[in-house]
């Protein structure tokens, strides 16, 4: 798998990625060029969100440092994964972003 502009390259079970995702899935078992070559390329993709993708699929666990950017990240990811048929990882995502949220932003957001 290359991915980002920079293609870098990823490893990946095929059996990993298209249990857990619909696009894959289809794309590695309808004749598409990169079924029948063994590369798929994502250039359009951030190498970041797919290296968290990447660790999920091997852990069902989101692994990330909270930082400044950390929301952008985990929406890029939940865009990444419904692009991606990925809707596993999206509720992971869903789920860090509804613990992430409070921490960051503070009860005032809830405040009624």
């Amino acid at each position: 798998m290359l991915v980002g502009p920079e293609a870098k390259s990823f490893k990946i079970h095929k059996a990993l990625l298209v249990s857990k995702s619909d696009y894959f899935r289809k794309a590695l078992s309808h004749g598409w060029k990169e079924a029948t070559e063994g590369i798929f390329t994502l250039v359009e993709e951030n190498t970041a969100i797919f290296g968290l993708f990447l660790a999920w699929l091997y852990s069902s666990k989101l692994h990330y440092v909270q930082e400044e950017d950390s929301l952008r990240l985990l929406v890029e990811a939940c865009i990444f994964a419904d692009r991606r048929g990925c809707p596993e990882f999206h509720n992971a995502v869903m789920d860090e972003i509804h613990r992430y949220l409070p921490e960051k932003v503070g009860s005032e957001l809830f405040d009624v």
